[in-house]
């Protein structure tokens, strides 16, 4: 039998920055053939979902904390940037995971 793990935003967050540091970053399409994803495709890969097609609603709250912590209103035209680094993509999830954290627990506190 089969048990499916429902990730929190925060989770989603973090997976996808370790998904960056271990398997690899690129720019200019989702992933390649060596298996490395830009942040897009990191996130849509941990959210489980296609971000054309088929997203969902830790995917897009997911990528409302990320497009915040990258002060930008597209994460393609970020992670594409030429002087984009890994380095300056793992910061921006863990900034968002952070930032994410921060509303559950306001949330939490609320309820």
């Amino acid at each position: 039998m089969t048990q499916t793990v429902t990730l929190t935003v925060p989770q989603v967050l973090h997976a996808a920055a370790d998904e960056l540091e271990l398997a690899g970053w690129t720019q200019g399409h989702y992933h390649d053939i060596d298996g490395r994803r830009d942040a897009l495709g990191a996130l849509a890969h941990i959210a489980e979902c296609d971000p054309t097609y088929t997203r969902t609603e830790t995917f897009n709250t997911a990528e409302r904390h990320l497009l915040a912590a990258i002060d930008s209103d597209s994460v393609i035209d970020w992670n594409d940037d030429p002087e984009r680094t890994r380095r300056d993509v793992v910061a921006a999830f863990h900034k968002a995971e952070h930032a994410a954290n921060t509303e559950t627990a306001t949330n939490d506190a609320a309820a």
